[in-house]
């Protein structure tokens, strides 16, 4: 007798938008092609998706409703202020609050239904990892002839495509670094860690997974995701139960003196590269500048995804996009103090539901990560962030002592 194979929509649809939602958060296409009809059809279906899913929590009468009403309200608010701000950004501050407000009754959704969201991003980001991997080693390794295409962005850069699931840039015959799907090595960190993290916080056991993520890391060259590894590795190896304390003393000195030598070494020589327009000259004078604008637009912001300020006084990146690197300063200097209000109050009243001790180290660890991801690398308005904001509010509202 055959068994009959059942197939649960909902999984599928869930597994669906959160893949989207990544290809929407800082994969090549999305960053130099966000016009082009591929973007905007991976869009649509994200936030149809995204409704069903939300609908579906309506359905459902979850609690907490209310919630939506107010950051509806919120977000009115200062959708009229953006207006008299930078009214060039209102359809995407439109889409952004639509996105938020989706998402946040999706979470109400999936953990009425018990679904996992997390380990669903964490397997999406695996295969990705392994396809990544997989190329990685047959074109920039083996250096097999694969078809492939250009993609060029507006900063000029060519991009190999191959098959739009493998991209790189460079001299295809000097050493590359691995990014993946992605723009560039450092914003492919930022999904590795976060499964890196998941991995450790889950309590998974498969070896092979978290070889898979390390080597990822490695390749991508990135001097903050490989940092972020290693105080993600020390996490997992000073909790764990199977060794002594003793051992643990014993093998820490050794491997945190060879890490922090290797640390200080490259940022040595990033700040040597300051005299050359090296990215460590390019990143401190982003912080400088964006700063300068907080300050001159502290309360309201200078208007959402307001970056034009920033361009028109940058005038030392003279070999790539005059945007600014540090994704916190930008959502600082564009929203002002009422956007980073709005943006630390689900981490601080989350934080305050944790009352276990390993869970508070997590969840601040969780928070470093965060920080830093926006400080290294412009995201702070792709849907990947909004995900992660939705769910501290969501975590934050109903009172959950979880991380992440």
């Amino acid at each position: 007798m055959k068994r009959e194979v059942r197939f649960n929509i909902n999984n599928i649809l869930i597994y669906i938008e959160i893949m989207i939602m990544i290809w929407l958060s800082g994969t090549v296409i999305s960053a130099v092609q966000p016009d082009s009809l591929l973007y905007n059809i991976a869009r649509m279906i994200f936030l149809l998706i995204s409704c069903y899913f939300a609908i579906k929590a309506i359905l459902y009468k979850v609690n907490y409703l209310s919630y939506v009403l107010i950051f509806i309200c919120i977000f009115a608010i200062y959708f009229c202020i953006n207006l008299f701000l930078y009214p060039a950004s209102s359809f995407n501050l439109f889409y952004r609050c639509i996105i938020f407000l989706l998402l946040f009754l999706n979470f109400f959704y999936w953990n009425k239904k018990k679904i996992n969201y997390n380990e669903v991003l964490y397997k999406i980001v695996i295969v990705i990892a392994i396809v990544s991997l997989l190329f990685y080693v047959l074109v920039n390794v083996l250096k097999i002839n694969i078809p492939y295409t250009i993609i060029t962005g507006d900063s000029n850069v060519p991009y190999y495509n191959y098959y739009g699931i493998y991209y790189f840039y460079g001299n295809p015959n000097k050493l590359i670094r691995l990014s993946g799907l992605f723009w560039e090595p450092g914003v492919y960190q930022i999904y590795l860690n976060m499964a890196l993290f998941y991995y450790i916080i889950s309590l998974r056991k498969n070896i092979k997974e978290l070889i898979l993520l390390l080597i990822n890391i490695i390749l991508t060259f990135s001097t903050t995701g490989m940092v972020l590894a290693s105080l993600l590795l020390a996490y997992m190896f000073l909790y764990s139960s199977k060794i002594s304390l003793r051992n643990k003393i014993i093998i820490t000195i050794p491997i945190l003196s060879i890490v922090l030598f290797v640390i200080f070494t490259v940022v040595g020589q990033k700040i040597e590269m300051t005299a050359s327009g090296g990215s460590f000259y390019i990143r401190s004078l982003d912080l400088q500048l964006g700063l300068k604008i907080f300050k001159e637009h502290f309360l309201l912001g200078a208007g959402f995804l307001n970056t034009d300020i920033f361009k028109s006084l940058n005038t030392y990146n003279l070999t790539g996009p005059k945007g600014s690197s540090n994704g916190f300063i930008t959502w600082c200097y564009t929203t002002g103090l009422l956007g980073i209000v709005f943006a630390f109050i689900p981490f601080i009243k989350h934080s305050m539901a944790i009352h276990k001790k390993k869970e508070k180290i997590e969840n601040i660890m969780f928070i470093i990560l965060i920080f830093v991801f926006n400080n290294s690398e412009p995201i702070y308005q792709l849907p990947l962030m909004i995900y992660i904001l939705a769910a501290e509010y969501y975590m934050a509202i109903i009172g959950k002592g979880e991380v992440y």
